[in-house]
């Protein structure tokens, strides 16, 4: 039983290792820094309408379903005085994440895109094109609405962008977007760089042998 102590402490070590690198399930967007590109939160709008920072949108709290679009959310629209050119939302992820799954609160009845930036291209890749509840008439709110998707394939990235996405005479869609939260679901620990990813294997090649040999030593 003394012979297999070395070899079995270095197999633990190693597991110890990869277990943070294949956690899933955290909100990997949590409290990241978060940009508006564009005309957002019409200042000459309603009293009625009250928007939202952009740190609101990834501080993990959801609106009450069916909350007014413009109210305590971040909302913008080509039919606004500015509001003609690009309008997107980013999210930096201050490393290299893999993410599984996403979530998203807003404006039921608009479609949304959810693109990641590929790192290798600097081209933002769509990963999510958030429906319309008014495809589904069953699950209307009449407001903010909550809609979650499993990616089937995961996607490494470092940035994500949320848009809305623009219908011309489109049925259902009115192009008078809002969000109020975006998540993000992954290992909660980045993807380490390529250097590094060497030197850990290196370092579990070496404890490895290390165990191997006072196995045999003994």
């Amino acid at each position: 039983m003394k012979r297999l102590s070395s070899l079995t402490v270095s197999i633990l070590f190693a597991t110890l290792l990869i277990i943070p690198l294949t956690a899933r399930g955290d909100n990997v967007a949590l409290n990241k820094p978060t940009t508006l590109s564009g005309y957002f939160n019409y200042q000459y709008s309603p009293p009625s309408y009250d928007g939202a920072s952009a740190s609101s949108l990834v501080d993990s709290v959801y609106l009450d379903e069916g909350n007014y679009w413009a109210q305590n959310t971040v909302f913008w629209s080509p039919y606004f005085q500015g509001g003609q050119g690009e309008q997107y939302i980013t999210i930096d992820l201050l490393g290299s994440y893999i993410i599984t799954g996403l979530s998203v609160q807003a404006d039921e009845n608009d479609r949304y895109l959810l693109s990641y930036l590929d790192s290798s291209t600097s081209i933002w890749i769509p990963i999510w094109t958030v429906p319309s509840n008014y495809d589904d008439s069953s699950i209307s709110t009449g407001g903010m609405s909550t809609r979650s998707e499993t990616l089937g394939v995961p996607i490494n990235t470092t940035m994500l962008r949320f848009e809305g996405v623009y219908s011309d005479g489109q049925v259902f869609s009115d192009n008078y977007f809002s969000v109020s939260e975006i998540q993000a679901y992954g290992p909660s620990t980045a993807v380490p760089e390529p250097t590094t990813m060497f030197l850990l294997g290196s370092g579990l090649i070496g404890l490895a042998g290390y165990g191997r040999k006072k196995f045999f030593k003994k």
